[in-house]
């Protein structure tokens, strides 16, 4: 079995909305609907339930003609702590992100975190899907 772990095209920066409820801006949209021939033969597709992750997949669901499912493990780095940062303040606390993997930066998820539910959360989705 193959897995693809796609994540979202371009998104529409909105400081004042949470990022969970940012959207795909047109160029992402259009983006998340280009054919790929890598995706023949994908009989399951999952995602976040992020407004952004969410558009994308559907988008591709309707060009593979498969059902979406959204699962609250697939969404990404949680960072609600500081919502929107304004560059160059994201860019430093991404790196402090990256740079201490079992740090918090400034309240977000930490890199080791994030990764051990994604990590859990497609291995168990994989395990489903296998056994169907």
């Amino acid at each position: 079995m193959r897995v693809h772990f796609l994540t979202h095209p371009e998104v529409t920066i909105e400081a004042d909305v949470p990022v969970i409820d940012w959207s795909l801006s047109d160029r992402g949209r259009q983006r998340a609907v280009l054919a790929n021939p890598a995706l023949t033969g994908v009989r399951a597709l999952f995602s976040s339930p992020e407004v952004k992750a969410e558009q994308a997949a559907h988008l591709i669901g309707q060009e593979l003609g498969l059902e979406l499912t959204l699962v609250g493990g697939l969404a990404e780095l949680d960072r609600r702590s500081t919502g929107y940062l304004a560059e160059p303040d994201f860019w430093a606390n991404y790196d402090e992100f990256l740079a201490r993997p079992s740090h918090s930066a400034r309240g977000w998820e930490t890199a080791e975190d994030a990764q051990r539910r994604i990590v859990e959360t497609v291995r168990s989705l994989v395990a489903e899907v296998a056994a169907d």
